[in-house]
């Protein structure tokens, strides 16, 4: 398990089950799993679903497995805990 800091100086986890699940389901960012703390610490966007406790971050990279794109890196904050649901590249900022 990887923890990183986010913006905030919270502590937030990457267990192992979800390295796992971005490997299959998104493989292109498994060559970027150590900018996932980058991209916590310092977003260029985020969007919260407050509702949910969910908050997407988003930082732009000129080289990325497939081209320029945002990586996001989704996590779950919750009073107690943080944690990373998932990652994926975009074009575009939902």
């Amino acid at each position: 398990m990887r923890t990183f800091t986010d913006r905030n100086g919270r502590l937030v986890r990457l267990t192992d089950e979800r390295v796992s699940h971005i490997a299959l389901k998104h493989p292109e960012v498994n060559e970027m799993l150590d900018d996932i703390g980058s991209v916590l610490a310092g977003p260029d966007i985020v969007t919260p679903d407050l509702a949910l406790e969910v908050y997407r971050f988003y930082r732009w990279f000129d080289v990325t497995p497939k081209g320029p794109k945002y990586l996001v890196v989704m996590a779950k904050m919750t009073a107690t805990d943080a944690w990373v649901l998932t990652a994926w590249l975009t074009d575009r900022v939902r």
